[in-house]
């Protein structure tokens, strides 16, 4: 899918999606940045975003949990 349009964010979208279902965490946020950069369409962007912010703040959450309450921050 790549090799025939290479300018397509959708495949990019799908590459993130398979890495997040493997707890690759930043590679899906890399795939998802691929993405976002040949999005054209507002509402292929605003989706894009909205799932790589989720990305990003679940990460977050679940490296809060990991150190000690009076260094967590949110």
């Amino acid at each position: 899918a790549l090799e025939a349009d290479p300018n397509n964010w959708e495949p990019y979208r799908m590459l993130a999606k398979m890495q997040l279902n493997k707890q690759n965490i930043h590679e899906a946020i890399k795939f998802y940045d691929k993405a976002l950069e040949l999005a054209r369409g507002k509402d292929e962007i605003k989706i894009l975003m909205k799932e790589k912010l989720f990305i990003e703040m679940e990460e977050k959450r679940r490296n809060n949990k990991k150190l000690p309450k009076r260094l967590a921050t949110v």
